[in-house]
C-alpha cells in the first residue's frame, strides 16, 4: 500500500487532474489522502465527484499546507 497525500487550498481548477494523474498510475495498490484547507472554492466538490472508494477527502479549517500534510500522513497508513 502506497498513500498519497494531496493538500488542497482554492485549486479548483487543478484539483481534478492532479487526482487523474493518480488514478493514471500503473501501480494500482495505493491511497490518495486530498486535504482540503479551509478552502473557499468548489475544489473539494471537484474531489468528491469520484467515485474510487481509495480517495479520501479530508476537511479541515485553514491551517496552513504543513499542518494539511500532516493530516494526510496522520490518515495514511502505518
Amino acid at each position: 500500500m502506497f498513500d498519497v497525500v494531496m493538500p488542497l487550498f482554492n485549486k479548483e481548477q487543478f484539483v481534478r487532474a492532479s487526482i487523474q494523474s493518480v488514478l493514471d498510475q500503473t501501480f494500482r495498490d495505493w491511497r490518495l489522502h486530498v486535504i482540503d484547507d479551509g478552502s473557499t472554492d468548489r475544489g473539494a466538490d471537484e474531489v468528491a465527484r469520484f467515485q474510487d472508494p481509495r480517495i479520501a477527502l479530508i476537511r479541515q479549517a485553514n491551517q496552513g499546507v504543513g499542518p494539511a500534510r500532516n493530516a494526510g500522513i496522520g490518515a495514511g497508513t502505518a
